[in-house]
């Protein structure tokens, strides 16, 4: 045999025994490991499994009892409102000389007109509705609320609609009429206002809404007239008035058709009929100008007394209604602008 031929005998014999022990190697160690198993399986506690109807010999069971609540763990329990009280308990007393009274209340304009003497019952305690709002008594959501399950139960009638994309809830009761907005407008500019009335009157009374800037007090709804008002000269029986006009997007001629005088919970100072204040004929108001013009209301409801008050001017477009352009909807012809005025001593 060849030298060659011996050495590759050699080789092969070795691989041979090696794998032969590296095999008895492997089988060892399994043995030896599940042997270790076994031994440390003979050492766990005998298996405990939940309590059954029935129970083999020899078997453990153990019982899980929840944990108990204590005092402490227990949330309270609010009492449920009774289904009575679930209800508006608004109260008020008619008045047509009652003046309109605007404020801020919960972050919303709160109003009333031709009403006084508004209360609320909150269980066993009546009182004033304006005292129960400022102290958080209630608020003027659960107010609309419960006015919203009047309606449903059939206790007041309910109707809305519509004014300027704003929806706008009326619920009249036997007593009174409650308007309530809780909307957003947005207006040409591209800003988002949250509106927010709650408004109390007197039964049937035809509301007029204007949606004011909070941070401005002007309307939000008003036609661009390009108008801007100074006073000047305050006496006790008139005022002059100064009107700039420029730009804006009137049809005709822009004028003054009337004025009133009001305190600052916007009761008129004199109760009058509305044509009574119509100026024959209108102040008119130059285009691209400005404009001075004298009130006198001396003839009208004589002079007043120093103070504060609130001016209401009302503006007409006199136009010819050939000339509105097709697409115009919703055009306001006549608008008001309220001016602070104060009457010096």
């Amino acid at each position: 045999m060849s030298t060659r031929v011996r050495n590759i005998v050699l080789w092969l014999l070795l691989v041979l025994v090696l794998c032969c022990l590296c095999f008895f190697l492997g089988r060892q160690s399994t043995i030896y490991t599940s042997a270790q198993l076994e031994a440390q399986e003979s050492t766990l506690p005998t298996s405990i499994s939940p309590p059954t109807s029935s129970t083999l010999p020899g078997e453990q069971t153990l019982a899980l009892t929840p944990p108990q609540p204590t005092a402490a763990t227990v949330p309270p329990t609010l009492p449920a409102t009774p289904p009575e009280e679930r209800r508006l308990t608004l109260t008020v007393t008619q008045d047509d000389q009652a003046p309109s009274v605007q404020k801020k209340l919960q972050g919303w304009d709160f109003t009333y007109w031709q009403v006084t003497d508004l209360a609320i019952r909150l269980g066993e305690e009546t009182l004033p509705l304006e005292t129960a709002l400022e102290q958080g008594r209630i608020t003027l959501e659960e107010l609309d609320a419960f006015a919203k399950i009047d309606a449903a139960q059939g206790r007041c009638q309910m109707r809305h609609d519509t004014h300027l994309g704003l929806t706008q809830f009326l619920y009249r009761y036997p007593e009174y009429d409650l308007r309530i907005t809780q909307d957003v407008y947005e207006t040409p500019d591209g800003k988002q206002h949250l509106m927010r009335i709650f408004g109390v009157y007197a039964p049937g009374m035809d509301i007029s809404t204007t949606y004011q800037d909070d941070e401005t007090g002007l309307p939000l709804d008003l036609e661009d007239w390009g108008l801007d008002f100074a006073v000047s000269d305050p006496t006790a029986t008139g005022l002059t008035l100064t009107v700039q006009q420029s730009g804006g997007q009137q049809l005709g001629n822009l004028v003054v058709e009337s004025y009133m005088l009001f305190d600052t919970n916007y009761k008129p100072v004199a109760i009058l009929d509305d044509s009574c204040y119509l100026l024959d004929p209108p102040l008119p108001i130059q285009s691209q100008s400005q404009s001075t013009l004298t009130l006198d209301w001396s003839g009208l409801h004589g002079p007043v007394a120093p103070g504060a008050y609130r001016l209401k001017v009302r503006i007409q477009d006199q136009y010819d209604p050939a000339s509105v352009p097709p697409l115009t909807r919703n055009y306001h012809d006549s608008q008001s602008y309220w001016l602070d005025v104060t009457i010096p001593q």
